[in-house]
């Protein structure tokens, strides 16, 4: 056989193998998915209490152990972010917010969240913590201005029944409860 046909016939057969490994990988990709989903089965099973192999308990504990892990991180996260989740649906909420403003669910405010204390201010000459309403210092009697009220957003609806600002496309005032 000559070079030259050895040469042409090589690419053929490159392009073939190489067929052949994409395909290999694809069902690699599907027997990866089949294991997980076989896995997930696994836990889940364990959770409703039914009976699993013992040699895949302590797996499925670890992973309950790294999901509290996460959810308590995810909690954090909120916390210095001063936010909350609501427990119904999960939407991420102001700390003072009462009603959430996806599913208008009552929420439950932490009682540092409460509207005194989110909106507290400093001292301009000695830094002392004032209240939202206090005029002069109590720890070194100089004069305050007033607090800059807040801006709404242009295009921001208001609630019919409290006034409270609404975030467009919010369905629930998350000041009343008020479906909008």
């Amino acid at each position: 056989m000559s070079i030259f046909k050895k040469l042409t016939e090589k690419p053929g057969e490159l392009l073939e193998i190489n067929r052949l490994n994409k395909q290999i990988s694809a069902e690699e990709e599907k027997v990866q998915e089949t294991f997980l989903t076989m896995g997930k089965f696994i836990f889940e099973a364990q959770g409703k209490g039914e009976s699993i192999p013992p040699e895949l308990v302590e797996p499925c504990e670890k992973v309950k152990a790294t999901r509290a892990k996460m959810e308590n991180m995810r909690v954090q996260v909120l916390k210095l972010r001063d936010k909350k989740q609501c427990p119904q649906c999960g939407t991420e909420l102001e700390l003072a917010q009462p009603f959430c403003s996806k599913c208008g669910g009552k929420q439950e405010i932490p009682s540092a969240a409460s509207p005194g204390e989110a909106a507290k201010r400093k001292c301009s000459s000695c830094g002392a913590e004032l209240t939202p309403t206090q005029v002069f210092c109590s720890g070194c009697g100089a004069k305050q201005e007033p607090p800059a009220e807040p801006k709404p957003a242009e295009g921001t609806k208001k609630c019919a029944s409290c006034g409270t600002d609404l975030a467009p496309g919010q369905t629930f005032c998350s000041g009343c409860g008020a479906k909008q």
